[in-house]
């Protein structure tokens, strides 16, 4: 497996401190992703979520999408339960083996109570729990 290939700046700062502003929690989320556009408009990309925060989301699929592509992406928990979420921007694309990793900042961000309900159980830093 070769090493990842960064097509875009990585989310630290030149002087190697973290850029990222929230806490990223682990998660094993799946679903589907469309990208806000006329030409793309009905395609849709199984997507697997690595983690997940306040500001942004780590997404693995087999298409690479140009920095800067809008994303609409649904995470589906249960059969029965849908989660819609916000639209994604994509800040980066890097080459994982036959995947591409997105690194993506929500276009109107996350709410705690809808980071919540999809990280499920895991106990989120700061809320009393």
């Amino acid at each position: 497996m070769s090493s990842p290939t960064s097509i875009a700046s990585g989310p630290f700062l030149a002087d190697g401190s973290e850029r990222r502003t929230s806490i990223r929690h682990v998660c094993e989320l799946s679903g589907d992703c469309q990208p806000i556009a006329a030409l793309e408009a009905g395609n849709r990309w199984p997507v697997q979520a690595a983690n997940i925060s306040e500001g942004g989301v780590s997404l693995m699929l087999s298409r690479r999408f140009e920095p800067g592509t809008l994303l609409a992406v649904e995470f589906v928990s249960d059969p029965a339960d849908t989660a819609y979420m916000p639209l994604a921007r994509v800040c980066r694309a890097s080459r994982a083996g036959n995947y591409w990793l997105l690194g993506c900042s929500w276009a109107d961000g996350l709410g705690a109570d809808d980071l919540r309900t999809l990280v499920g159980k895991t106990k989120i830093a700061g809320d009393g729990a």
